[in-house]
């Protein structure tokens, strides 16, 4: 995939862009809205057109000068991208205080400089509060763009200095053409239930589809129902399921147990997620209560925090402990 801009874009972009040409950019932009909405594609985009020396009709890089050519080949020197050092580390007070150092600086090729913040919600309170220094007191001709899919985790000062530009969930007809453009040999069924599993997030959906989450979770659930039915035993299957990254397994299981209790409170499969697994769905539901699958629920919640906490977990402890309480909940289940 491109950085090229997404169709969902587009309504934010011109709104933009007609700042841009009119001279009415705030020093400081925040680009919020759920993960999997290319926030830092339009973040780039928007660089871009900042840093190219004749940009086209519309607000599109012209592709040709040779800031257009440094930054296909990421060697802008007027683009500077912050990031955390490593996945889910923070970003430090000392990376803050480099960009700080950096926006002082004279513009090298282009007319501007442009800093990208992402995600802006993993600085650290230390850095989050040297920043608020350079928004307070704004650098000429320095563009400060922050990315965050958690805009409340802020402080509200960094808030306050930003204007917001709000990213909002595509309608599923452009998202749909958009995943099928991307993906042609994928089910129009399989796009639909991963579509609606990453929380009608395009790029997250993409990723499922690209990172076989369709077969990870058919393999997943085939185990989960032989466990449900005892056919596959307890040690057997936490064996198999903690050499598994722990997000995707309880991912899955919130899926289907959240469709379990939409299917008890209304008998439709209309509000399932999980369309093509229903029919075994409902044989589970047949022999669960609705509190039962909200107390399980629960659990599982509380397991994703424990997960997402980085605290150190006996992985196949956790997941005993899951399938225990589980089968605790269901009555026996016939092959």
């Amino acid at each position: 995939m491109s950085d090229a801009l997404l169709p969902w874009h587009q309504p934010l972009w011109e709104r933009l862009q007609q700042r841009r040409q009119a001279s009415n950019l705030p020093h400081a932009l925040l680009l919020a809205g759920d993960a999997g909405l290319g926030k830092q594609i339009f973040a780039k985009q928007f660089a871009h057109v900042l840093l190219c020396s004749q940009p086209l009709v519309g607000g599109t890089p012209c592709q040709q000068c040779h800031a257009c050519h440094l930054m296909a080949a990421e060697t802008h020197p007027d683009f500077h991208l912050v990031q955390p050092e490593a996945e889910g580390k923070a970003i430090k007070i000392d990376q803050v205080r480099a960009l700080i150092e950096y926006s002082y600086k004279t513009p090298q090729i282009s007319a501007w400089k442009v800093i990208v913040i992402a995600p802006a919600d993993a600085m650290n309170i230390n850095a989050a509060n040297a920043l608020l220094k350079t928004l307070e007191e704004p650098v000429s001709n320095t563009q400060l763009l922050l990315v965050t899919a958690r805009p409340m985790a802020l402080l509200a000062t960094i808030r306050s200095r930003c204007q917001a530009l709000q990213f909002k969930t595509p309608d599923s007809s452009t998202a749909f053409q958009w995943l099928r453009n991307q993906q042609e040999d994928v089910s129009e069924e399989q796009v639909r239930i991963l579509f609606h599993l990453a929380q009608k997030a395009p790029l997250r959906a993409l990723n499922f589809i690209r990172s076989e989450e369709w077969e990870f979770r058919a393999q997943l659930f085939s185990e989960w129902l032989q466990y449900t039915r005892h056919q596959l035993d307890l040690v057997s299957i936490s064996k198999v399921w903690s050499t598994h990254d722990l997000h995707r397994v309880i991912f899955h299981l919130q899926s289907w147990v959240q469709d379990l209790t939409k299917w008890i409170q209304t008998g439709s499969f209309d509000a399932l997620v999980n369309t093509d697994l229903a029919a075994m769905l409902k044989d589970i539901a047949a022999r669960v209560d609705e509190q039962s699958c909200y107390r399980f629920l629960d659990q599982l919640n509380q397991a994703n925090a424990w997960v997402h906490s980085k605290i150190a977990l006996n992985a196949q402890l956790l997941i005993e402990q899951l399938l225990v309480q589980w089968s605790d909940s269901i009555s026996v289940m016939p092959a």
